[in-house]
């Protein structure tokens, strides 16, 4: 005797194994472009979750604390900086911002992106890791007071590790136990 499948099951089967195979295979082939997603997580003040890889490929502007709980950035930009830091007081913690530079990269000193550049007072930037990045790792831009940096790691920048450019008088600030390579 012949079993003959009803047609319920054999579409019921076919519809869920489209699905299935989207959900297994389609994150891993996906390069996205996060851009806005980030933005709207650090203008939100949203929590970001532990453990994802953004891929963002313009700058982000930054107004509030960020704890990237141990996320990744990649920055994909060809200029300015991946995190612009314009509010007084942020801390910005745990997290990696990976940029395109390779060995074999061509590029001019002094141009391209930066990692973290700051622009108010009172900023803390802290236990981040900053690598391949064209620029500088980390530029505090112009007479800004007391910015805290601290525990970071920055790895194979094209131009400068970290940056200060007191262009007047600053009050205060510190720098310590940061490695750069």
């Amino acid at each position: 005797m012949k079993t003959i499948k009803k047609p319920f099951k054999v579409l019921a089967a076919k519809c869920l194994a489209i699905p299935l195979f989207a959900i297994l295979f389609i994150p891993k082939l996906s390069y996205a472009d996060d851009t806005a997603l980030v933005q709207g997580m650090i203008t939100n003040g949203t929590d970001f979750p532990a453990g994802k890889t953004f891929t963002v490929s313009a700058s982000l502007t930054v107004n509030k604390s960020i704890n990237f709980n141990g996320d990744i950035i990649n920055y994909t930009g060809t200029a300015g900086g991946c995190l612009l830091i314009k509010a007084a007081g942020v801390v910005i913690q745990n997290g990696t911002i990976n940029g395109t530079l390779t060995p074999t990269t061509t590029f001019t000193a002094g141009s391209g992106p930066s990692g973290i550049t700051i622009y108010a007072d009172n900023v803390t930037i802290t236990k981040m890791t900053i690598q391949n990045i064209t620029n500088y790792g980390i530029v505090v831009s112009g007479a800004r007071n007391k910015p805290v940096i601290t525990y970071n790691t920055i790895l194979n920048t094209g131009y400068i590790g970290f940056f200060y450019d007191s262009e007047a008088a600053t009050i205060g600030g510190t720098v310590t136990n940061n490695v750069i390579n």
